[in-house]
């Protein structure tokens, strides 16, 4: 997130993601390292990319309203990959909302709304058992309808207590707690998708 001026003057807002931010630091980056790069380290992870991941995996479930932990197979996977490298996993939880963006996840909340009814009513016209096999524009508005609930958070934050891994709430995204974390030397690196922990 970037704290830029309001178009109105009258103060600042909160800006989702930083435009291009991938293309500006193309020279800057680092090169690919494997895994065992890391061996003896502490990552930081930001918890809400792997469990996006997960849920691919299973957005139709999710969609249809059927139960599955295959987004919780996937995030364990994950861990058990780390783990297997010796590298110690600290998984970090995006905490509250940031009252500034409340107007973007108003409307992402809507577009996932909007692609979970399309996705459904594809599904009722298919029958489940034809719909599970199709792939294309179902699977399409099922991935876009995921919506991570706080029951499927709370299944990963008892998993990984009962492992023993470290995991903290940031108080609000993970990301910028993820960056603190790293420039503090609490991690030696960190695991994300969203670029904004860059920034």
């Amino acid at each position: 997130a970037v704290v830029v001026p309001s178009r109105s003057g009258l103060g600042w807002r909160l800006c989702m993601g930083v435009k291009n931010l991938l293309q500006y630091l193309k020279g800057c980056t680092a090169t690919k390292q494997n895994i065992s790069h890391f061996k003896g380290k502490r990552v930081g992870i930001d918890a809400m990319c792997w469990m996006h991941r997960g849920a691919i995996a299973c957005c139709f479930e999710l969609v249809s309203g059927r139960e599955s932990d295959k987004f919780l197979t996937f995030f364990l996977r994950m861990i058990a990959l780390l783990q297997g490298y010796d590298v110690t996993p600290v998984v970090v939880f995006d905490g509250c909302r940031m009252p500034g963006k409340a107007e973007e996840e108003k409307k992402r909340g809507e577009s996932r709304a909007t692609a979970a009814e399309s996705a459904k009513a594809m599904i009722e016209a298919a029958g489940i058992t034809q719909a599970t096999q199709m792939t294309g524009e179902v699977r399409t508005k099922c991935m876009q309808a995921i919506r991570i609930t706080n029951k499927m958070i709370r299944k990963v934050m008892c998993a990984l207590r009962a492992l023993g891994v470290d995991f903290i709430v940031a108080a609000y995204e993970a990301d910028a707690q993820l960056g603190y974390m790293y420039s503090a030397g609490l991690v030696d690196a960190v695991i994300s998708e969203d670029s904004d922990v860059l920034a």
